[in-house]
């Protein structure tokens, strides 16, 4: 009876978020489940893998706590960092639990990442979501889908795609996504000329919608993305990679390319934010860079380009890096000094911060 009693006031915290790892802490929640049947209710947050060890496809373990999970905010299936999980080696079991899930009316965020051989069918079942990310999601070559029906995720109000084979940009063409407000887009490490495919055309798909766009580590692949089919941005977050192979002069396209947008009024007109995230691979590319590296040509045409945006109150500087907190302090005040140097107009509106650390994600995507 004490258990009975105590539940609601412990289990709201303890099974509020689940990570199942390992086959042994599936079994052990199954079984908990299985004794305690209400304690599912209080699972908000389930996270499938993710640790390099996610080996128990097969088990009929997931599929039975699937079906005991009918409060679900948010699910993640994550699969092999280094190898991909293949959907087919999950069970039939387990594919029917998990997009049952997605029927569920209190389901709202979604994240698939690591999983080779999804099917666009799938799609189909996310009606109901607000948020979704897929992050190296590889979809089945089938040749039956390929002229699918058009489907509106017509509440889906956050989007993040992440090194996505520029074979699935045709997916993307075959969606309605009226309400999207927030986009988060990365390409693949690829040099092919179609890398930023998909993103482009989920910007065609939901350009008038979007108010804010998370660009992040292009590294030179944003000269292929228009950002032209964009209305009415209210946030941009942008991303700069400098390493040591960066020398003074060098032109620095990713800045050239954002300048060239920011110019655009018909994009800007709304722009209340913009950041901009400096980031290096490694500690001595930092060394080598600060500050005298920086190329003040692409710094100053932000700095053009913003300083006569009448909505615009904000524009942060992060420098974020790996064990940022391990770099001398010296160096990296050099740095922010050196881009403030390059933001004259925009210093003087008051509306510059410049910070160590990272710019985060916005609350909107937040799972």
């Amino acid at each position: 009876m004490f258990l009975a009693r105590s539940l609601p006031l412990a289990a709201r915290t303890c099974f509020f978020a689940i990570r199942l790892t390992h086959l042994q802490l599936a079994k052990r929640l199954n079984k908990l489940l299985s004794s305690v049947p209400e304690l599912a209710s209080y699972i908000r947050v389930l996270v499938l893998g993710g640790d390099g060890e996610f080996r128990f496809w097969k088990d009929e373990v997931l599929p039975n706590i699937l079906g005991m999970l009918h409060h679900l905010q948010s699910l993640m299936l994550d699969g092999e960092d280094s190898e991909f999980t293949y959907w087919d080696l999950f069970s039939e079991d387990f594919h029917s639990a998990f997009i049952n899930q997605f029927k569920s009316p209190s389901l709202s965020s979604l994240k698939i990442s690591n999983i080779a051989g999804l099917p666009f069918s799938v799609f189909s079942n996310f009606g109901g979501l607000k948020r979704l990310s897929l992050v190296e999601v590889f979809f089945k070559d089938d040749s039956s889908l390929l002229v699918p029906p058009p489907l509106a995720l017509a509440k889906l109000e956050a989007l993040e795609i992440q090194r996505l084979s520029s074979t699935t940009a045709w997916i993307f063409k075959q969606l309605e996504l009226p309400a999207l407000s927030l986009l988060s887009i990365q390409p693949p490490i690829s040099r092919s000329s179609t890398a930023v495919d998909p993103m482009q055309q989920a910007i065609s798909t939901a350009g008038q919608s979007i108010q804010h766009l998370i660009l992040g580590n292009f590294c030179g692949f944003a000269t292929n993305l228009d950002l032209g089919s964009i209305a009415c941005i209210r946030s941009l977050s942008f991303t700069v990679h400098y390493s040591r192979w960066w020398h003074a002069g060098d032109p620095d396209p990713d800045l050239d390319w954002i300048s060239k947008h920011l110019a655009d009024k018909s994009i800007t007109k709304s722009l209340e934010e913009f950041t901009v995230t400096i980031k290096f691979w490694r500690y001595d590319d930092m060394l080598a860079v600060v500050p005298s590296a920086l190329t003040p040509k692409g710094w100053q045409g932000v700095d053009r380009a913003l300083h006569d945006v009448p909505t615009l109150r904000k524009v942060c500087i992060f420098v974020d890096q790996d064990l940022w907190d391990m770099y001398p302090a010296d160096d990296s005040v050099r740095l922010i000094q050196a881009v403030e140097e390059f933001l004259p107009n925009l210093r003087r509106r008051g509306i510059v911060s410049t910070r160590l650390g990272t710019a985060g994600t916005s609350k909107l995507w937040e799972m």
